[in-house]
């Protein structure tokens, strides 16, 4: 079979194949997989930039850049972490494990807070702190609402030519949010049920890419909550924030939970400031919540 040196990008999965995006021309495709590329190569992932025979068949993939765990997404420029601040109500806790998981992957994450307009005048100025120490720690945040098209438009021009997956909370109102961006999108939307335990509704399936501007963009199924799959050496490694403190550790393999600011830098800088604890508190959390799989044992 003749192997074509065109790339494409794997944008959705079918029952009878991959549908496949030309790099070039940006026409897409159906394309299968033969079983020997599978045995050398592993399982395709979306996002995925592989090579076509003269039959269409992936004949090689590409090698990654990156790719997230979950949701299982390859080769990506930035995650977008979008978090409502109301219905549902914004969790650091879980913002912090969304960064993580990104920081692991060593992809960008970018912050994007939803219903922004929802905020009393007391609520905005605690969210205020909050997004001042997302700033403060190296991570770039926006703020949206309906009722502010300039916002919409800031994160635009961010983002667009990029390779983009988003990721947040269930009914956070990822797919609504997207579909602002471009009439082409049509990603699937939910609703938020104030009456169902105060969650969202599990409308996004699987991950699928769109064309965004000379990028693409990609809708996640929703979280409410989530497991990590990280030993704690990682989690310790790249929690946010701890990056600039991490070499005045004394121990490479600090777990960060001695008050001794001569052997951990990182617990004594976070035990300051009643924003720093807070979040020190959501590491702690995480770290006696991680499962350790055998393979990191």
């Amino acid at each position: 079979m003749i192997q074509s040196d065109t790339l494409y990008k794997i944008v959705d999965s079918l029952s009878d194949g991959y549908v496949v995006c030309n790099l070039d021309t940006k026409e897409t495709t159906l394309a299968k997989i033969r079983k020997s590329v599978v045995y050398k190569k592993g399982n395709i992932l979306i996002g995925d930039i592989v090579t076509l025979d003269d039959q269409n068949n992936i004949n090689d993939v590409v090698e990654r850049k990156n790719f997230l765990l979950r949701p299982r997404i390859a080769n990506i420029d930035s995650v977008l972490i979008l978090m409502s601040v109301k219905e549902p109500n914004y969790s650091t806790y879980l913002i912090d494990k969304f960064l993580l998981t990104v920081n692991v992957s060593n992809v960008e994450p970018i912050v994007v807070f939803t219903k922004i307009d929802l905020l009393t005048c007391d609520e905005e100025q605690n969210f205020k702190k909050q997004v001042e120490y997302y700033e403060s720690i190296g991570y770039k945040v926006f703020l949206t609402s309906n009722k502010n098209e300039h916002s919409k438009e800031e994160l635009i021009k961010y983002i667009k030519n990029k390779t983009i997956c988003v990721m947040g909370q269930t009914g956070v109102g990822k797919s609504s949010l997207l579909n602002t961006f471009s009439n082409d999108l049509n990603f699937t939307e939910g609703s938020y049920d104030m009456k169902n335990l105060n969650r969202g509704k599990h409308i996004t399936k699987k991950v699928i890419f769109r064309k965004f501007f000379d990028g693409f963009i990609a809708d996640t199924p929703g979280f409410s909550s989530f497991e990590l799959e990280f030993d704690k050496q990682t989690i310790a490694t790249n929690f946010p924030g701890f990056h600039k403190y991490l070499h005045y550790c004394k121990f490479r393999d600090c777990l960060h939970l001695t008050c001794d600011a001569k052997i951990c830098k990182i617990k004594d800088e976070f035990s300051k400031d009643e924003i720093y604890k807070l979040h020190y508190e959501n590491y702690l959390k995480i770290l006696s919540e991680v499962k350790e799989n055998k393979k990191w044992k």
